[in-house]
This record gives C-alpha cells, structure tokens and sequence, in this order.
C-alpha cells in the first residue's frame, strides 16, 4: 500500500487521528495502548510520527 515509510508516517501525519486509531486497536483487542491524556508533548509540533519499541530492562535492587 505503501512505497515507503516516509509515505506511510506522511500519511498517519495528515489522515489519522487518536480516537480513531485507538478504536481500532480496541476492536484488534489491544486495550489501553494510548497514553494517558495529562501527558504533554516536551516539543511544540504535535505531530510527531514515528516507530516505537520497547527496550529490554531488568530491575535490579541492591541492599547496601
């Protein structure tokens, strides 16, 4: 559907909105993916789009 990634986020830029998306993560099963509403962005455009992913951590206690 896509030729690249640029077309893709250019497309999520410009069509998508956040209830939309977070209906159809709902309906796929994928409850509670969005953030919570008090969260602000730390740059002004609010429309950043990108790929996100976990990374591995491990919690570590250390008595000393």
């Amino acid at each position: 559907m896509f030729k690249s990634d640029a077309d893709l986020f250019a497309f999520a830029k410009t069509k998508l909105y956040v209830p939309a998306v977070c209906d159809i993560l709902d309906h796929l099963g994928f409850r509670h993916q969005a953030m919570h509403q008090r969260l602000r962005p730390l740059l002004p455009d609010p429309k950043n789009c990108g790929f996100a992913g976990r990374a591995p951590s491990e919690f570590v206690f250390c008595a000393g």
